[in-house]
């Protein structure tokens, strides 16, 4: 498991003397589920990976890595059976 801490919030100042708090904002990658996963993976799959997480369209993410949207989908197709993944979201939650 690896964590990846994206935020990390403190207080100005006190609310209450002897009461202190922090607020983290992390992601956490298990690696044991996507490992064998992420052998088979090519730059561009792993960018549009990342392009999917941060909810872009077909559209958008082929714009982003100079392909057309069909062939966007056809690779997130074949990153669906890669996976074992029925839907997008399933995509995701299992190559965090």
């Amino acid at each position: 498991m690896q964590t990846n801490f994206e935020m990390l919030a403190l207080p100005h100042q006190l609310v209450k003397p002897g009461v202190d708090w922090c607020l983290v904002f992390g992601v956490i990658h298990y690696l044991l589920k996507s490992a064998q996963l992420r052998k088979d993976l090519d730059d561009i799959d792993l960018a549009i990976l990342q392009l999917l997480r941060e909810r872009l369209q077909m559209r958008q993410i082929g714009l982003r890595v100079q392909l057309s949207p069909r062939t966007v989908e056809h690779r997130v197709e074949r990153l669906k059976g890669l996976a074992n993944a029925r839907t997008l979201h399933d995509l995701v939650a299992r190559t965090l």
